[in-house]
């Protein structure tokens, strides 16, 4: 139940980081709504967190990368 009352706070805080192109905060997002994802064995959904994860943080480090050659 905790669960379903979540998701929206969630995906809401995974659309956001999108849109303000945050990878940090998509890296984060993603990593909290994976692990109640796994908790209830919804393991597709938490694949595609995890794969959302992975994207934040290359970006972020795409970007630490860039920031230090300059």
């Amino acid at each position: 139940e905790q669960f379903l009352h979540d998701v929206p706070r969630h995906l809401t805080n995974i659309r956001l980081a999108i849109e303000q192109q945050d990878a940090e905060a998509l890296r984060k997002a993603a990593h909290g709504f994976k692990g109640g994802c796994r908790n209830i064995g919804a393991t597709p959904l938490a694949d595609v967190c995890y794969m959302l994860e992975q994207i934040g943080q290359q970006e972020r480090l795409k970007r630490q990368h860039r920031s230090s050659c300059n």
